[in-house]
């Protein structure tokens, strides 16, 4: 299922896809039955890419697909699709440029060690480094967004791995306040900053 999600992400995204599609295998080769499980995965990519491929070829259009797809976007788009990290941000999603690199931050913190010793954890960890480097070359707000959701199962076992440590200590109770206060923040901000732009277009918020 994994590889047949990744030959989709190809399909739509290549550059994504392609990431996504070498940090399954990157887990998988971690793996017992590695040899068997990538044969499935890299057969599962490639059923979606196959479909497509095969599809333009019968309408005699594969040609101009991968002119416009491929050759065009390399040739006319690469020089200005590429922007800094967190371009176009403003304070209303602070949080959410900021979430990928916190949540590795705070998992090589926290982890250590632990980042590749469960298979939960290792697919976690790579999806949050698909989150990063898929979003380039152009991490602008919008796509850091995006990418965001493939990040998130690290950020929760960044976070419990840090509440553990902190159990019983007397550092617990203001870490969860402080974290809860974060989240209240960063999801009032927002939504201050969408009604303020409903209200008042054109708003620079």
């Amino acid at each position: 299922m994994a590889g047949l999600v990744a030959g989709l992400a190809t399909v739509v995204t290549q550059n994504r896809g392609a990431v996504l599609a070498g940090g399954i295998i990157a887990v998988l080769l971690s793996l017992p039955g590695r040899t068997t499980r990538v044969a499935w995965s890299l057969a599962g990519m490639a059923i979606a890419p196959a479909a497509a491929f095969g599809y333009l070829a019968m309408a005699g259009a594969l040609g101009d697909a991968i002119h416009e797809a491929v050759i065009f976007t390399l040739q006319r788009y690469s020089a200005i699709g590429s922007v800094p990290y967190g371009a176009f941000a403003s304070l209303a999603n602070v949080g959410i440029v900021v979430f990928i690199p916190v949540t590795l931050l705070l998992s090589a913190i926290t982890m250590r060690s632990e980042l590749w010793a469960t298979p939960h954890a290792r697919v976690s960890f790579v999806l949050a480094i698909v989150a990063l480097i898929s979003a380039y070359p152009r991490p602008d707000a919008p796509h850091l967004t995006y990418a965001l959701p493939l990040a998130t199962p690290m950020c929760a076992l960044g976070l419990a791995a840090l509440l553990n440590k902190i159990k019983g200590s007397g550092y617990s109770i203001p870490v969860r306040a402080a974290l809860v206060g974060v989240c209240i923040w960063l999801i009032g901000l927002s939504v201050a900053s969408r009604i303020i732009a409903c209200r008042c277009p054109g708003t620079k918020l």
